[in-house]
């Protein structure tokens, strides 16, 4: 079971809470915390509200991003927060036809791992020239 930590509260997060519901009720993960920049919540939904500035204090393993049009300015203030790059999943993955969380998380870090071994790879020919 996975640790999620949800990240925003607006449409996105409305358009994606029963996907994320449902996982949960499943098994599949577990909704820990909720952030945003609203920080005068205690609770929505009946999941935790924390703030931005305290979620070094949170374990999860994934945060979905549950913003519209706002993926590219959350991704850079989390990783600017020290959350790793390949924890950082948008809310548009939900909502792939016969999206799997497991499977989904399998395939980002095959991804990440390609793209490491690319990259070592173009340093090497480049090193070599």
């Amino acid at each position: 079971m996975y640790k999620i930590l949800i990240w925003g509260t607006g449409k996105g997060y409305n358009a994606c809470l029963s996907s994320l519901k449902y996982m949960e009720t499943i098994g599949d993960i577990s909704i820990v915390r909720l952030t945003s920049d609203d920080n005068y919540y205690s609770f929505v939904d009946g999941i935790k509200f924390i703030p931005k500035a305290k979620l070094r204090a949170v374990d999860f393993d994934y945060v979905i991003v549950a913003a519209n049009n706002a993926y590219y300015d959350i991704y850079t203030v989390a990783v600017s927060l020290g959350i790793d790059k390949e924890k950082i999943i948008s809310s548009k993955a939900l909502f792939l036809e016969n999206f799997s969380f497991k499977k989904y998380t399998q395939l980002i870090k095959i991804r990440f791992l390609s793209y490491q071994i690319i990259v070592g790879l173009e340093l090497r020919i480049i090193i070599c020239v």
